[in-house]
């Protein structure tokens, strides 16, 4: 009877661990390296694969009757300059305020005041470099000083200049206003056409 308890223990034990294992290991490839294209849907978004490039949520219509969405990870060329070979925490998903199946990469986000407030807030821009590096890339994308903008949306100056882009000479240059429209950002093209669709404005400058 122990015998067989024993067993059934470790049969369930076993089980357990493989679905844990399954589970942690399914953003990684056999060679414990992050492929983007290998990424499921809850993964894909603001993950960074082994090369440093970041990984793009798409999603398309499959059949124009089944009228069906099909979600896929793919590897964009923006460059990420903090990690590598990154999925991202829940821990700076909830700090940041992010959604884990956002698709593609805008900047429409640096419009919304809800937004800023927990991108800007000490819990994220302090404690999630990943997510910062990526807005702050979106923001020059568009022209824009990401510190500046945490600024203009009235948080406190010690936050802003915690991060490593603070002493980047814009800082001391630019000041950033808001303008009511939006456009958004091409993934492949965001840092090489600045000018693009941009509705972030700089206006003469004011230093901190």
């Amino acid at each position: 009877m122990a015998t067989s308890l024993s067993k059934q223990f470790f049969s369930l034990f076993l089980a357990f661990a493989l679905f844990v294992t399954s589970v942690l290991c399914s953003s990684y490839d056999i060679t414990g390296r992050v492929t983007c294209e290998q990424l499921d849907r809850s993964n894909c978004a603001f993950a960074v694969s082994s090369n440093g490039l970041r990984c793009l949520l798409q999603k398309h219509v499959r059949g124009a009757e089944l009228d069906e969405e099909v979600y896929t990870c793919r590897t964009s060329s923006l460059k990420a300059t903090v990690m590598a070979g990154w999925v991202e925490t829940d821990a700076c998903i909830a700090a940041c305020s992010l959604e884990r199946e956002t698709v593609g990469i805008s900047s429409d986000s640096l419009l919304d005041r809800r937004f800023m407030g927990r991108l800007c807030s000490p819990e994220c821009f302090l404690n999630c470099p990943n997510i910062v590096d990526l807005y702050f890339n979106v923001a020059a994308g568009e022209g824009a000083f990401l510190p500046n903008l945490c600024r203009a949306n009235g948080f406190r100056r010690e936050i802003s200049e915690k991060i490593s882009y603070a002493s980047t000479p814009t800082a001391e240059r630019n000041q950033i206003n808001l303008s009511p429209t939006s456009a958004p950002i091409s993934n492949s093209h965001a840092s090489e056409n600045p000018s693009s669709g941009s509705h972030i404005d700089i206006v003469s400058a004011h230093n901190w």
